[in-house]
């Protein structure tokens, strides 16, 4: 049990570590970094399911359903730890390599995948191993295998129904039994002899992936190689796409741009980069592709659009338009394909037929758009321009506004090359990021009225040195909570031989330091004062604007869980969420935003800018302070901001950065209490609440009645990881009938406690496995009994239990000594006994002293005391250590709340 003890206080403290040193340092060390691999199945009927990790399955069992696609991920950057995978399709064979959360297999064609192979990429691939297995149809779970073996079957046509993923340290290997699933087959790839093993022609070559923003619908999920993107049938106008290629070794951009209603020709794009637009309900009318470098001499990109009232046109090649102009009509489905220099043309691409000759029909009074050249997408040379770099919030060195003419943020960054806060480079660079409260001139390049908001990495100010950049290509990165893939760009760089100066700057820690500090010389107390300090100022969270609600459809329903922290108790979990949430300047720009864990670690950097030589550890109680030890004497640091940020309506922002400084322009309020004030009027909002089917506290109370085994989500990590766990919850007698998240007493649990031959550990689950003698070392737990004989004496004496008369208690049977409900032994070290707080409570009343007595009986003393010898050869407390409960109520959020299960 001591093991377990610090298993479980180790995962919890690693997490909190990693968060306190991306506060102290400018990056982390990925040798330290928690490994997690985390995948995503495409089921037929289903479409994708939610996002699992970590060898939880992906599919589905028992309902014979067919995966017809797959993404995953890692935990790490691509960089340094990236994954790509193959799947082989039905009638397809194996299709080209996908990586880091791009989507594999064939999506919507109604195509079993038969087998997969996954290998690890990047610098530290030696450092891990991916294994991987399937559930295949007649087969059943098949064994693990690893590292690009193939797994699943050839030549028998089974579907692969379920899919696990683990990455593990170098030389370790997944148990035969894992996250609940048991292997039956020792074999990870079946096949007959003459089918396919490994390798099958095509699959390495290019993919190109698109995705279209489809009026009413949104965005849909990524097409590849001339599956259709878009709808049929429906009239549903396109209004934006994003193209990009992956899995090449060639160098060179895919470009394009759209022709918009209202708008016309729109500048051109690249590598992911959306062309169109978002919010306007314009249609998209036309299109024109193109490849650069060597991709464009080793390929032939074409494309062909199904455009109102003509159905779908022809193919259009490299750059030539596609759609109508002239004609106000909308672009409704489009495919995109890559064919080998100078091959024949495509003709009937996934089933669908071209019904018209030309690719771009137009009017009589419309132009032909010109057949562009590389050139026609080159940057502006970014040295010409005059740049003004302001702080938008002196003297913090966060975030800036950049003044220029420069049309192409892509084109430049400035480097700050002497900065007290880093060894390495410190940057100011345009931010690609659309802010909810912002006025945009030109919403695809970010550009504000005058300029660029940028975001500032590691600088002290001062001189910076003006870089161009040029864009070289895009990886992309997906966000496994909102499942969209966005796109980090890659540049090659230069001097520009310019410099500009701005202000002198400095982070937050030193902003503390110097702000609050005052003249103390002692360290704890300038830590204590540095401390007041942050909290007058702290707020807990940010506001942004709600996205989508969005209700799981694996995990529908209201639940109960743990919580990470070992301070906390038991959670409501909502099975809603917000997809598209966007984030707002005014909440950015505010610098002290801490929650329970951000304010701590804010503490431990300080102490440490203060004197190197302090050490830094999470308190093992409480999750919200930081144990600082200076010279010998350890004193803890904490807490958490305040101020209630949340999430708003868009027809609630009342602060616009408009940059033009009118007298409404939020950029005008530039110091730290007017940020505090507006982020906090945006906390005290009220937002609609359009979730449904609530659960209350008051209905678990009503579930669980006088006690019951509960199957709760047991969260292993802040960041949501998740298994089953039993839990024991009870009708307190509380009155609280809310449905906010934290317990906060309203409902009765054990913490730390042995009930019913079983341990509930200080996350409040059973924990299989424990003893009573290690737990005794470890933890001190308490005993708990329902319904438990304590007999007062048989005489005169007038009893008193809290001072009131037993004949009095409603919970205690005078006649049979029985305590209805549940009885508390705590551990008395001197006495290596557990005593019942029943004894502790009793006194009797002495009307000759006029005064209250201990109770003396030695009877009463001993039903009110367990031994060690007791509780391990009588009460058999440990004796179902190893039992899960054969009863007892499912919240786990994929049945109702209080459903019943049995083992």
């Amino acid at each position: 049990m001591k093991q377990l003890k610090k298993r479980i206080f180790s995962a919890v403290l690693a997490l909190a570590v990693i968060i306190a040193q991306l506060v102290i340092a400018p990056s982390v060390s990925h040798a330290r970094a928690l490994v997690h691999v985390n995948y995503m199945a495409n089921v037929q009927s289903l479409g994708w399911m939610d996002w699992v990790s970590d060898g939880e399955m992906a599919g589905t069992s028992a309902r014979a359903l067919r995966l017809e696609g797959i993404r995953v991920s890692t935990s790490l950057d691509p960089e340094d730890l990236g994954v790509q995978y193959t799947t082989h399709v039905q009638n397809y064979g194996w299709m080209a390599w996908s990586c880091d959360g791009e989507q594999n297999g064939a999506i919507g064609e109604s195509k079993r995948l038969e087998a997969i192979k996954i290998q690890l990429t990047g610098s530290l691939k030696n450092d891990y191993d991916i294994f991987y297995r399937l559930h295949v149809q007649n087969l059943g779970w098949l064994g693990w295998t690893k590292n690009g073996a193939p797994a699943g079957s050839a030549g028998y046509a089974y579907r692969v129904e379920g899919i696990q993923i683990v990455i593990l340290p170098a030389g370790q290997t997944p148990t035969l039994t894992y996250q609940g699933v048991t292997g039956t087959n020792q074999s990870a790839y079946v096949y007959k002899t003459g089918s396919s093993t490994v390798s099958v022609p095509g699959a390495d070559s290019p993919v190109i992936s698109y995705r279209t923003h489809v009026q009413n619908d949104g965005w849909q999920t990524w097409r590849t190689n001339g599956a259709m993107s878009g709808t049929s049938g429906r009239a549903l106008r396109l209004e934006g796409i994003n193209i990009d290629i992956s899995n090449t070794n060639y160098d060179g951009d895919i470009v394009y741009r759209t022709h918009v209603q209202n708008i016309g020709w729109q500048d051109w794009k690249k590598n992911g980069d959306m062309s169109g637009t978002s919010g306007k309900a314009y249609r998209l009318e036309g299109i024109q592709i193109y490849l650069t470098g060597s991709l464009g001499e080793h390929y032939d990109v074409y494309y062909r659009v199904h455009a109102q009232n003509y159905g779908w046109l022809n193919w259009a090649k490299n750059g030539a338009p596609a759609g109508t102009a002239g004609y106000a009509l909308r672009l409704e489905g489009i495919q995109i394909v890559l064919v080998a220099k100078n091959a024949s043309a495509p003709t009937d691409v996934a089933g669908i037929h071209s019904t018209v000759a030309s690719a771009f029909v137009r009017s009589s009074g419309s132009s032909m758009p010109d057949n562009p050249s590389e050139s026609s997408a080159t940057s502006m040379d970014a040295a010409d321009y005059s740049y003004t770099v302001i702080p938008l919030l002196e003297p913090f060195n966060e975030y800036f506004y950049i003044l220029t003419e420069n049309p192409d943020p892509d084109s430049f960054y400035f480097v700050d090359p002497s900065s007290v806060y880093t060894d390495g480079e410190a940057s100011i660079t345009p931010m690609q990021t659309i802010f909810s409260d912002v006025t945009y001139e030109n919403e695809a390049t970010y550009r504000v009225p005058g300029g660029y908001i940028a975001s500032g990495i590691c600088t002290d100010g001062g001189v910076l040195e003006l870089y161009t950049r040029t864009l070289i290509s895009s990886t992309p990165v997906l966000n496994i909570t909102t499942g969209e893939t966005t796109y980090r760009k890659n540049y090659s760089t230069a001097t520009a031989s310019k410099t500009i100066k701005i202000a002198e700057l400095v982070d937050e820690v030193d902003y503390l330091i110097d702000t609050y500090s005052g003249d103390k010389t002692d360290f704890f107390e300038r830590l204590t004062a540095i401390q007041s300090g942050l909290q007058s100022i702290c707020l807990y969270s940010g506001t942004y604007v709600l996205g989508d609600l969005v209700k799981s459809t694996t995990s529908p329903y209201w639940g109960l869980s743990t919580s990470p922290h070992k301070d906390q108790d038991l959670y409501l979990q909502d099975p809603y969420s917000r997809k598209g949430s966007k984030p707002m300047l005014v909440s950015y720009l505010y610098p002290f935003r801490y929650d329970s864990l951000g304010f701590p670690s804010t503490m431990g950097t300080v102490a440490k800018r203060l004197d190197s030589t302090v050490t830094t550890a999470w308190n093992s109680n409480y999750h919200y302070l930081m144990d600082i030890t200076y010279n010998g004497t350890t004193k803890s640091y904490g807490g958490a901001g305040s101020g209630g940020g949340q999430g708003i309506l868009p027809s609630q922002i009342k602060y616009i950065y408009t940059f033009d400084k009118s007298s409404d322009d939020a950029y005008l309020k530039t110091t730290l209490t007017e940020l505090a004030a507006m982020n906090c009027e945006y906390g005290t909002l009220t937002i609609p609440d359009d979730r449904e089917d609530f659960i209350t506290w008051g209905d678990i109370r009503k579930q669980v009645g006088e006690g019951s085994y509960a199957q709760v989500v047991g969260l292993t990590s802040i960041y949501g990881g998740s298994t089953n766990v039993y839990t024991y919850l009870y009708d307190n007698g509380s009155s609280d009938n809310s449905s906010s998240l934290q317990c906060y007493g309203a409902l009765g649990y054990f913490s730390n406690a042995w009930y019913d031959g079983r341990y509930f550990n200080s996350w409040e689950y059973f924990y299989p496995g424990a003893t009573l003698a290690q737990t005794v070392e470890d933890v001190q737990p308490v005993l708990i009994f329902k319904d438990r004989t304590i007999k007062y004496p048989d005489d005169d004496k007038d009893y008193r239990y809290n001072y009131a008369k037993i004949s009095n208690l409603d919970n205690y049977d005078t006649a049979t000594g029985v305590w209805s409900g549940y009885t508390i032994y705590r551990y008395n070290a001197e006495q290596n006994a557990w005593i019942a707080d029943i004894y502790s409570r009793s006194k009797y009343y002495d009307s000759t002293q006029r005064k209250y007595l201990a109770i003396e009986d030695e009877a009463f003393i001993d039903a009110c005391t367990i031994t060690m010898d007791e509780a391990t050869n009588v009460e058999l407390i440990d004796r179902n250590t190893n039992v899960a409960p054969s009863e007892y109520l499912r919240y786990t959020m994929d049945v109702a709340p209080g459903t019943k299960g049995t083992n």
